[in-house]
C-alpha cells in the first residue's frame, strides 16, 4: 500500500505543479493579449494621424510644404512599423494562447490521472475490508 500512497503523492504534488504552470500560462496569455490589444490601438490610432496630414496641403513656402511632406513621411515609416509590432504582438499572443491550452492540457491530465488512482485505492480497501470480514461480504451479497 506505500507504493499506492507514494504515488498518489506524486500525482498531488506534480497536479499542483502542472497547476502552477497553468496559471502563469495563463498570466502570460493575458499580457500578450493586453499587448497585442495595445499596439492594435496605436496602430489604428497612427494611421488616423498618418492619413490627417495627408490631407494638409496648407503651405505658406515650398520649405513649408517639403517639411509638411517630410512629416508625413516619418508618419507613414511610424505607422508602418507599429502595424509590423502589432503583427508581432498577434504572433506571440498566438503563441502563448496555446501554450495556456497546453498547460490546461496536462494539468486536466494529471488530474484525471489523480482521479484514477484515488478510485482505485478507494476500490482495494473496500476490496481488503470485504475479504477481511467475510460475514459483511455474505450480507451484501444476499441483499
Amino acid at each position: 500500500m506505500n507504493a499506492g500512497k507514494n504515488r498518489l503523492l506524486r500525482l498531488k504534488r506534480l497536479e499542483r505543479i502542472r497547476d502552477i504552470a497553468r496559471i502563469e500560462a495563463l498570466e502570460r496569455a493575458a499580457t500578450a493579449e493586453l499587448h497585442f490589444a495595445r499596439q492594435v490601438e496605436l496602430a489604428r490610432r497612427s494611421d488616423e494621424l498618418a492619413q490627417a496630414f495627408a490631407q494638409r496641403w496648407e503651405a505658406q513656402s515650398g520649405n513649408d510644404l517639403r517639411d509638411l511632406r517630410s512629416f508625413h513621411a516619418g508618419l507613414e515609416g511610424l505607422s508602418r512599423s507599429i502595424s509590423r509590432d502589432s503583427d508581432q504582438a498577434r504572433v506571440s499572443a498566438d503563441h502563448h494562447r496555446i501554450d495556456a491550452a497546453a498547460a490546461s492540457r496536462k494539468r486536466d491530465l494529471v488530474s484525471e490521472q489523480l482521479s484514477v488512482a484515488l478510485r482505485r485505492q478507494t476500490k482495494a480497501r473496500a476490496s481488503k475490508q470485504l475479504s477481511e470480514n467475510p460475514q459483511l461480504a455474505r450480507s451484501l451479497n444476499n441483499s
